[in-house]
């Protein structure tokens, strides 16, 4: 089956939120996020003769040499994938090797740890939040970018912009994750409610909420809810920024000011207490999640990514007893779409004695062999735009991903970029997560909840200026 094939070979070096929430710390501080086109030519021209393990542009493969170190975070599934991405790596270029380092939990701590031990692997895997806390120690990709000027003209401006750092590039995007609505048909079928078509709006989605929820009135037990909420970044920065807000703006925290951040929590929080999504707390003390909960059909709107397709659709799409399928997420009437989302880097250390074995490394990961496996095997999306083509991928005709390639096109939240820049995204995101789960349960109202994100968030920002 493709699916098994492309496993062997997947590049997920640069996962975004689907590595980071099966590894990593926490799903703050992961990973998501428009590509321009890209041949095999484009990066490396005809000497690249189209080998198996990817083009290598103008440098002669024998003259990469040396052994370098590749650390990264992930599943026991991801670290085999990494182990053969870095061997097949070595076989393109015989006189270099690639030690994969898996450091399954406290990623950044341990990464901290050998950069204070002077003994930072050369290439580290990191999410854009952590740039800013890795690059005192990391190395610029100017090199990089001026030994491969023709691989770099293949990566949207926005992706990356999602690398920078005090104004360079530190970190290179590979991969994208778009977001989406995955949805429950006989929901909307039992329901007698017609699916969104694109271009739906959040008028819309707020107008389905009470429509998609059913109550057994006998025992006022919910049988299934309409949509599900959240504390995971993802959800949150998406219904944001398609409600037209930005929530860091000008060096500052601004939820409590921006009306579209404003808007977009205050939907959230009342779907949880009027009933049609279930609240935080309520997923917590049942211990279940809300993926669990959409693919035993309890939910009709599922926000997910597109790390999600191989957990809701399994081997077979047996996984989901039901008719499903994705749709566009919703957008504020007038709204540019937002998507896609936290993109995963590849950072340098400032100390590898092989700057160019690491440049080719860097280089190998964007070749359409390297990424193509990636993107059939479901884990995320290259950043190259002609690589996108969903008769690769193994679902067939059971799955409408259109969105997929067209959210490739969608914006950045400059928020986003913005505060992974300041510095104090990982923290941010912890104070972001507590502050809206009290929202949601109903602890605390919308204004008490956004003005403690804002009080909190800018202190850190005062304190790492000074």
């Amino acid at each position: 089956m493709k699916k098994a094939v492309s496993l062997l070979l997947t590049a997920a070096l640069f996962c975004t939120m689907f590595a980071a929430c099966s590894g990593g710390e926490t799903a703050s501080e992961t990973p998501p996020e428009e590509p321009a086109s890209s041949t095999a030519e484009s990066a490396g021209g005809e000497e690249s003769g189209g080998e198996e393990g990817g083009s290598t542009g103008e440098i002669d493969p024998e003259s990469i040499t040396g052994t370098i170190q590749y650390a990264m975070w992930g599943d026991e599934g991801e670290r085999q994938q990494k182990e053969e991405f870095c061997a097949a790596f070595s076989e393109t270029y015989p006189n270099a090797t690639v030690e994969f380092m898996h450091i399954p939990s406290d990623y950044y701590l341990k990464l901290q740890t050998l950069a204070a031990a002077n003994d930072l692997p050369d290439t580290f895997g990191a999410t854009a939040q952590n740039i800013a806390r890795m690059a005192p120690v990391s190395m610029t990709l100017d090199s990089f970018m001026e030994q491969y000027p023709d691989l770099v003209a293949t990566i949207p401006q926005a992706c990356l912009d999602c690398g920078m750092y005090d104004g360079k590039y530190y970190g290179l995007v590979s991969s994208i994750d778009p977001y989406n609505m995955a949805i429950n048909k006989d929901i909307f079928a039992e329901m007698g409610v017609d699916i969104p078509k694109d271009g739906w709006t959040m008028e819309d989605l707020e107008a389905l909420l009470p429509q998609l929820t059913k109550v057994d009135e006998s025992t006022g037990r919910t049988e299934y809810y309409a949509l599900a909420v959240t504390v995971y970044n993802a959800d949150y920065f998406n219904f944001i920024g398609n409600f037209g807000g930005e929530f860091f703006q000008d060096g500052q925290s601004c939820w409590s000011t921006n009306q579209g951040t404003i808007d977009a929590i205050t939907m959230l929080t009342n779907a949880c207490l009027n009933g049609y999504a279930p609240s935080p707390a309520m997923t917590t003390s049942a211990g279940i999640d809300t993926e669990r909960l959409f693919i035993t059909g309890q939910i009709a709107m599922y926000p997910a990514g597109y790390w999600t397709i191989n957990s809701l659709y399994g081997e077979d799409n047996s996984q989901i007893p039901f008719e499903w399928d994705y749709i566009d997420m919703p957008v504020k009437e007038g709204v540019d779409p937002v998507d896609p989302f936290l993109p995963g880097v590849t950072m340098v250390s400032a100390n590898t004695e092989y700057p160019e074995t690491v440049n080719a490394f860097l280089a190998y990961s964007l070749q359409p062999e390297s990424c193509m496996s990636s993107f059939e095997a479901g884990l995320n999306m290259p950043v190259t735009k002609d690589l996108y083509d969903p008769a690769l991928l193994p679902y067939g005709e059971d799955l409408t991903l259109d969105y997929f390639f067209r959210a490739a096109d969608y914006r950045f939240l400059q928020s986003c970029i913005d505060l992974n820049a300041s510095g104090a995204a990982s923290e941010a995101g912890s104070i972001f997560n507590a502050e809206l789960q009290l929202c949601y349960d109903g602890q605390q109202t919308v204004e008490q909840s956004l003005k403690n994100i804002d009080d909190k968030v800018n202190e850190i920002i005062a304190r790492e200026a000074a």
